[in-house]
């Protein structure tokens, strides 16, 4: 195929995207076989809530212009004008089509893991009360695909004409055709589902009971009640056919499979992906802040394997007064570790029965032989509280390398943390005859154990370093948020729990109880990252050097170059005339009786208010 005939089906796919605010819902429209899909089901709505938004208001700020501007006239003549030169579209007049919903969705179409047949694509896009503008976009549109050497023949589909476009050519293995035409308002798009999966939406358009549509599997339905209500976007993956059609490959698999090793059926069962059913996301957006929430369809009833994960649902993981109120990023996970550990097991025996306790019989008699005491489930596993604690701080200096060695510091809870440190030391020490070295630090012990082919840090020999006590063994490569840690015993920081607004944001995602929280510093961290990227943002692009991919006709390191040219760095403001844009989010974590979920939410921040 011809790099202009890629151009011009690529065009249909991308940028006519128009849609009706009357068509009915996604959810109404799709067939119940659909596996996964996407929408944006009102997108005048979610422009009005774009507009409003923080970040809209950042790029639209006086202080941006000149980045903002530079990288508008670059993209304009770099991407778009060769594009509407190529193709000979005006983007503009297809980007006004769009009014109500844009859809993406799956279908099985049949597909039973082999490559024929292959899952069904369909994009619905709602132009609204613009439909004779969409005939006529569609009409120029199939008019320059003739135009360019192109066969396309039209179809007739419940009243409705759609034209037939081939993507690959006669003489390849595998044939792929598009289907497009306009229903009323509503733009119909079927890649590779034929004119089948058209039929089945247009059912559906009609209100005709002979085709199921999505809202009534029982999954979606559950789904749609816990997440998509009021979302602006939202998500949807059907995982347990998915899971079904992976086991039954992995077992085919198992049964070629030929000499030792795990089977692959044996791996996947004892994961537990049996207990997945569905994977969801919402996210909605309002004068309040932005919030999304990811949900793992999962019933308490049916886990296996990883799926029995032993979060503490209901424990308290807010910060603990010792956390500061300076840290850039907090989290906290009430897990059991004797609990996660029994589950490791379970995964492992029913991968490989018995692997666990021959690996733990091999590591232990070495050990014994210095050690003859050295239970490693008594000392090591035996010592593992439920509570797990990060957090970080600033980089001590703002660039691009130190904002990727930030320090942090983890607390791992125990109800003997001293005999927990012993446990990892005499493993470290004498299984890889690695030692430690010790310091005394206000009247603590400091253990330390150089990493010998990590490159030196600035401060020299890159180091792990534990100390005991007060509940918790605390882990850090950095040595010095591990003495401002330590301090905080005799003289308590103001603490990050006391940071104006925290409480309300909190109960946005379920609140602190919940057995995993957590808070990003949005405002601090992007201060550290403007002003890197203010003094050297290029380094950004050095880094990715020629691992970035190539298009639009150049190579990686063209690419690189031309990134750096739509990218000016240099031009973004200083930090302090934007930072009002910017506030922190927090995170929560839960088990419930129908799945996990994991929210996040950013409050508006105040000076925008």
């Amino acid at each position: 195929m011809t790099y202009s005939r890629f151009l011009l089906a690529g065009a249909l796919a991308a940028f006519l995207l128009p849609a009706r605010a009357a068509a009915p819902a996604p959810e109404q429209l799709l067939p119940d076989d659909t596996l996964a899909m996407i929408s944006l089901p009102d997108f005048a709505r979610v422009q009005r809530a774009s507009r409003d938004s923080a970040m809209w208001r950042l790029w639209r700020d006086p202080a941006m212009a000149p980045f903002r501007d530079k990288f508008l006239h670059e993209f304009q003549e770099d991407v778009v004008d060769p594009f509407e030169s190529k193709t000979g579209l005006n983007l503009a007049e297809y980007a006004g089509l769009l009014r109500g919903q844009i859809t993406l969705g799956v279908t099985r179409n049949g597909w039973t893991g082999t490559e024929n047949p292959l899952p069904g694509l369909v994009l619905l896009i709602d132009t609204g009360d613009q439909a004779e503008q969409l005939r006529t976009k569609l009409a120029e549109v199939k008019a320059k695909l003739a135009d360019s050497g192109q066969t396309v023949r039209t179809r007739e589909v419940r009243g409705f004409e759609f034209a037939e476009v081939r993507l690959t050519d006669e003489g390849d293995e595998a044939q792929l055709s598009a289907f497009f035409g306009p229903a009323e308002g509503l733009l119909v798009v079927s890649l590779n589902g034929g004119t089948r999966d058209i039929e089945r939406v247009l059912a559906r358009m009609a209100g005709s009971s002979s085709v199921r549509p999505l809202a009534d599997d029982p999954a979606f339905q559950k789904d749609r009640g816990l997440v998509f209500r009021d979302a602006l976007s939202f998500g949807w993956i059907n995982a347990a056919p998915l899971v079904e059609i992976g086991l039954k490959l992995a077992a085919d698999a198992a049964g070629e499979q030929s000499g030792f090793g795990p089977r692959p059926d044996a791996i996947l069962n004892a994961l537990g992906l049996s207990s997945l059913k569905s994977l969801a996301f919402g996210a909605r957006a309002g004068e309040e802040g932005e919030e999304i929430h990811f949900f793992i369809g999962s019933p308490e009833a049916e886990r296996r394997g990883l799926f029995r994960f032993p979060v503490g649902t209901g424990m308290d993981a807010a910060p603990p007064a010792f956390i500061p109120q300076d840290a850039s990023g907090y989290s906290r996970a009430r897990i059991s570790g004797p609990k996660l550990w029994q589950t490791i097991v379970e995964v492992a025996n029913g991968v490989a029965p018995g692997m666990i306790d021959f690996g733990i019989a091999q590591l232990e008699s070495g050990i014994k032989e210095r050690n003859p005491d050295f239970d490693l489930r008594r000392d090591l596993i035996g010592n593992l509280g439920d509570d797990l604690i990060s957090y970080e701080k600033l980089p001590r200096e703002n660039t691009i390398e130190g904002l990727s060695n930030q320090p942090t510091i983890t607390l791992v809870g125990s109800p003997a943390p001293e005999r927990l440190m012993d446990a990892i030391k005499t493993l470290v020490s004498t299984a890889f005859g690695m030692p430690f070295d010790q310091r005394e630090f206000l009247g603590r012990q400091i253990h330390s154990l150089p990493l010998p082919f990590a490159p030196p840090g600035p401060d020299g020999a890159i180091k792990i370093n534990l100390c005991a006590g007060a509940g918790y063994l605390a882990i850090s490569m950095d040595g010095g948020i591990l003495e401002e840690y330590l301090r905080s015993a005799d003289s308590l920081p103001r603490p990050l729990s006391a940071t104006p607004g925290l409480p309300a944001a909190a109960e946005k995602v379920g609140g602190m109880r919940t057995g995993l929280f957590g808070l990003q510093n949005d405002r601090a961290m992007m201060g550290a990252l403007v002003e890197a990227l203010r003094a050297d943002g290029n380094e950004v692009l050095d880094l990715l050097g020629e691992e970035l991919p190539g298009g639009m006709g150049m190579d990686g390191s063209e690419m690189e170059a031309k990134l750096k040219e739509w990218f000016d760095f240099k031009l973004l403001p200083p930090y302090a005339q934007i930072e009002k844009y910017f506030h922190f989010t927090v995170f929560a974590g839960q088990a419930s009786a129908a799945g996990f979920s994991l929210r996040f939410n950013t409050p508006m921040p105040p000076g925008l208010r």
